[in-house]
């Protein structure tokens, strides 16, 4: 155990080093699965900041991110905007007129 713990020790301040300087992240795995992951102390506090104001957004808002991260939505809405501002449109009425 001592012989693992040393290299462990011996590589870890490298990785402290590149993850802090270099913002990467690294993984670590165990038998092909992710147990855990290296970050900068900065990068951890952005993941909380974003963890804890998602906690506290509006259903509205949460509907907005779930079609910012939707790219059949996001593509969908870009053709509808493109169609509008081309001035494809219909009247309101036309429409309650056709149900």
């Amino acid at each position: 155990m001592d012989g693992i713990r040393y290299q462990v020790h011996g590589e870890l301040a490298k990785v402290v080093e590149a993850v802090r300087e270099n913002r990467v992240q690294y993984l670590i795995s165990e038998q092909g699965e992710t147990q855990a992951v290296v970050l900068s102390a900065e990068q951890y506090q952005t993941v909380m900041d974003i963890l804890h104001a998602l906690t506290r957004l509006t259903p509205v808002q949460m509907e907005v991110l779930e079609i910012l991260a939707d790219p059949q939505m996001m593509s969908q809405l870009e053709k509808s905007l493109a169609d509008a501002n081309a001035g494809r449109t219909v009247p309101l009425q036309a429409l309650v007129e056709e149900d």
